[in-house]
């Protein structure tokens, strides 16, 4: 009995031959072309001439000019409120008084 279980575990773990060439035929081989090729990171600079970095320059430099002009316009809308309101200021003339200290020129 324990002759038959020694065959059968040696069985199953080893396996015929013609199994494991199924299995070996049956994994797929690496192609040169379907392996991603990883760069280290920061391995470009912004005004390199690679196609991927000149995109993403050209979305950057869109959404910077974008956001400049919002923020541009929004201040001249804001200050321009201000400036209206502040169009007839003073009314009058101001009175005051302008002090100056002896000691401060001794």
């Amino acid at each position: 009995m324990s002759k038959e279980k020694n065959e059968s575990r040696s069985s199953v773990s080893s396996g015929t031959k013609q199994e494991k060439e199924a299995v070996k035929s049956e994994a797929p081989t690496p192609l040169a072309s379907s392996t991603p090729q990883i760069q280290t990171p920061y391995s470009l600079q912004f005004w390199d001439k690679a196609p991927e970095i000149g995109k993403a320059r050209k979305i950057y430099i869109t959404i910077l000019l974008q956001r400049t002009l919002i923020i541009v316009l929004a201040i001249f809308g804001i200050f321009s409120i201000y400036w209206g309101a502040l169009w007839q200021l003073p009314a009058r003339s101001l009175e005051g008084w302008i002090v100056v200290s002896r000691t401060m020129f001794t």
